[in-house]
């Protein structure tokens, strides 16, 4: 469970944006696994928007990172620094049409987005690696997503449901390339998550 503020103006200056991840909502310690609400990180982010449709961002996942339990504090997640760009593209003269626009992101990171080959528990890495992502505009408010990691696939779906309520849903299925096993030693199976994300504006 996330939780952001932004705050800036990435055209005229930069935005910054700051999360707090609570990483663990179940469990116990009788499982090995972190109490619930005991987990957790701050990220943050720095962005400015680009002439030509793009922009750049230099971010920190979990550059704090916090545990009150020694099962959170035995699998901590790991820091993480990026440095991304991203661009829009405007493929038909209509954008709002289908297949009417495209975005495409490339990121150079360490961390969470190192190679497979290179993930250790205890050593968050300082190993940069690239990432990429891929993302179309199938109707309006439905987007498809195409994304390389560092060390693995991931495709998904991203949909806003109401025009004018700024809610989104996203389903996506990770590890679809089976890495999974030789960064953590588990058989590699594709794996399937989804989110709901509701912003406020003030």
């Amino acid at each position: 469970m996330s939780f952001s503020i932004g705050i800036g103006d990435p055209e005229e200056s930069v935005g910054v944006d700051t999360t707090l991840n609570i990483l663990s909502l179940t469990g116990g310690e009788d499982n090995g696994a972190s109490d619930a609400f005991s987990t957790g990180s701050i990220s943050l982010e720095i962005s400015r928007n680009l002439p030509g449709n793009s922009g750049v961002s230099f971010g920190v996942e979990n550059l704090i990172r916090f545990s009150f339990s020694e099962a959170g504090r035995r699998g901590e997640t790991p820091t993480s620094t990026y440095l991304v760009g991203s661009k829009r593209f405007q493929l038909r003269e209509d954008p709002i049409s289908p297949f009417g626009i495209a975005y495409v992101t490339i990121g150079l990171g360490n961390g969470k987005f190192r190679p497979a080959e290179d993930f250790e528990f205890d050593n968050d890495g300082s190993q940069f690696n690239l990432f990429s992502s891929l993302a179309i505009q199938i109707l309006p408010r439905v987007n498809g997503i195409a994304e390389w990691t560092g060390q693995d696939m991931t495709l998904g779906l991203s949909v806003v449901p109401f025009r004018n309520l700024p809610l989104v849903i996203t389903v996506v299925g990770i590890d679809l390339n089976g890495n999974l096993e030789e960064a953590f030693g588990q058989e590699g199976e594709a794996r399937f998550t989804g989110s709901v994300n509701y912003g406020f504006f003030f």
